[in-house]
């Protein structure tokens, strides 16, 4: 029948759908499944929807049905989002490694597909922070509770050098565990249960497939009296389920992530075209890129060129001070009430800058 729906004219098939679908009352699945056919070849979407939505309420278990139903709407047009979802439904429960894998390969390449159309329609200039305000305060919510993964916090700490050190040194950055004061906060967060909100939906679904995010960066602008804009909060959520004592995600994943997120907090706004670059739009999970490209340390030079170097910055990130600390926590902010080790090093450091180094 499947060979028959798909290439002749839909009025000579509907006909035979609705007389299948009239001869297997008895067996409702079949009957809703030929209902469903028919509705696709009407292009009635949402009634195609209601009446697949009866099947998998009832057996979503079944890979069989499930592969049936996908391949559906692999023949319909523009359904590419339907199609990803029944694809992701089958992938729970395929019963072979190959079936898996064709699958995941599938529905891959559709989402790649769409988020390269996204790329392309990316607008809008990239938007610096005004470094003329004083470093840049950094919250970490949830560091102090039972079973925080602290590579988050680390890997941050990390990612800052090649950021700071490709726009020369422009921005300062500083730790604070207040997130009221903070400017920058960098959290946690569950992964979003892809293409769950549809389930049990009494219309199609609308929009376009999507790939899933490693993480997410929110820059919020004000413009300032000469009405030019400015970044003045970034809120970064990195995505990761919460294991026993650590999150679920490889260190150089994460590691890459991270490196990309801190390259939208800092102001750049608009993906990277190239595959090597960290800030390109689709990153590649087995071969993360934990590295910046010459294009994305160009991006953040040009963005920072006209802004005042930060001397404090220079030498926390670049210079000796850099160095001695790499790795190491940023120094806490002043008026925070936690404490840390580092706030003793950087005293250290500072009584050492008011003795002087002496000519070389």
């Amino acid at each position: 029948m499947a060979e028959i729906w798909s290439e002749q004219p839909a009025a000579s098939v509907l006909p035979e759908l609705y007389r299948r679908a009239a001869a297997l009352e008895k067996n409702p699945f079949r009957h809703h499944l030929y209902l469903g056919k028919a509705a696709c070849l009407r292009k009635s979407w949402d009634e195609a929807w209601r009446q697949f939505e009866w099947i998998y309420a009832r057996c979503r278990d079944n890979p069989a049905v499930l592969q049936e139903i996908a391949s559906i709407y692999r023949r319909a047009d523009k359904r590419d989002l339907e199609l990803c979802i029944w694809l992701t439904r089958y992938l729970r429960v395929a019963p072979l490694w190959f079936c898996f894998e064709r699958a995941w390969e599938e529905r891959n390449a559709i989402e790649g597909r769409h988020a390269l159309e996204r790329f392309r329609l990316e607008k809008g200039p990239d938007i610096a922070w005004d470094a003329r305000k004083g470093p840049l305060k950094v919250c970490f919510p949830d560091s102090g509770a039972a079973g925080y993964d602290d590579r988050l916090r680390n890997e941050f700490h990390e990612g800052l050098y090649p950021w700071v050190r490709a726009m020369g040194g422009k921005l300062d950055f500083v730790d604070t565990a207040d997130p009221k004061q903070a400017n920058i906060i960098c959290r946690w967060n569950e992964p979003e249960k892809r293409y769950a909100e549809y389930e049990g939906s009494k219309t199609a679904p609308r929009g376009a497939p999507t790939l899933p995010d490693g993480g997410n960066t929110t820059l919020f602008l004000c413009s300032d009296s000469h009405h030019r804009m400015h970044a003045v909060r970034a809120e970064i959520d990195v995505f990761a389920y919460q294991g026993g004592s650590m999150r679920t995600i490889d260190s150089r994943l994460l590691r890459a992530v991270v490196l990309h997120e801190i390259g939208h907090a800092v102001g750049i706004m608009k993906h990277l075209a190239n595959r090597s670059d960290n800030v390109y739009y689709c990153m590649n999970v087995e071969e993360p890129p934990v590295q910046l490209s010459a294009h994305d340390k160009g991006r953040v030079l040009e963005l920072y060129m006209d802004h005042p170097v930060n001397e404090r910055a220079v030498e926390k990130f670049i210079g000796l001070r850099a160095v001695c600390q790499k790795l190491g926590p940023l120094p806490m902010d002043a008026h925070s009430p936690a404490t840390d080790c580092a706030a003793d090093l950087y005293a250290g450091f500072a009584r050492d800058d008011q003795i002087g180094w002496g000519e070389p």
